[in-house]
């Protein structure tokens, strides 16, 4: 169905160079605006683009606002870097893209993909959605872009 939100959703995506791990992390916001992984992302290691489709539309579905973000965060990429496997943050951004989904606007009918290796920060590609899509097409999309960022052909 609709989803309605106070604020835009939003969920990352973190994708393996080598096609071996994608992560799917939710996004949440404070009141204040500051964004928050909470623990426990995804982790699959074998997928095609329905499920990734998929696990990507349930986490922008759980996407919320929370009252606060927990103060004791040492490294921001924790719940993710152990996700990923990876002895240190340097090794997971040499290794990894970054694809954020997120809604165009507090109504959510359109989603805005940005996807950027970890390693080079100036290069972002993008790409837009509309937020019924089947999981499929969406699954589709994310991947394209996800071979885009580990080619660097943008």
């Amino acid at each position: 169905g609709e989803v309605v939100a106070d604020r835009p959703k939003h969920a990352r995506l973190f994708v393996r160079h080598d096609g071996q791990r994608a992560i799917v992390a939710i996004v949440h916001f404070s009141q204040e605006g500051v964004l928050y992984e909470p623990p426990g992302p995804l982790a699959l290691s074998k997928w095609d683009p329905e499920i990734l489709g998929d696990a990507v539309q349930t986490a922008l579905l759980q996407s919320s606002t929370v009252p606060f973000v927990p103060r004791s965060r040492k490294d921001i990429l924790c719940p993710v870097l152990q996700a990923s496997g990876e002895p240190s943050p340097r090794a997971f951004i040499s290794r990894y893209s970054q694809i954020d989904v997120f809604g165009q606007d507090q109504s959510n009918t359109v989603f805005r993909i940005e996807g950027r290796p970890l390693e080079e920060h100036e290069l972002v590609l993008s790409a837009r959605i509309g937020a019924t899509p089947f999981a499929a097409d969406l699954g589709r999309l994310l991947t394209r872009v996800a071979d885009a960022c580990r080619h660097r052909k943008f």
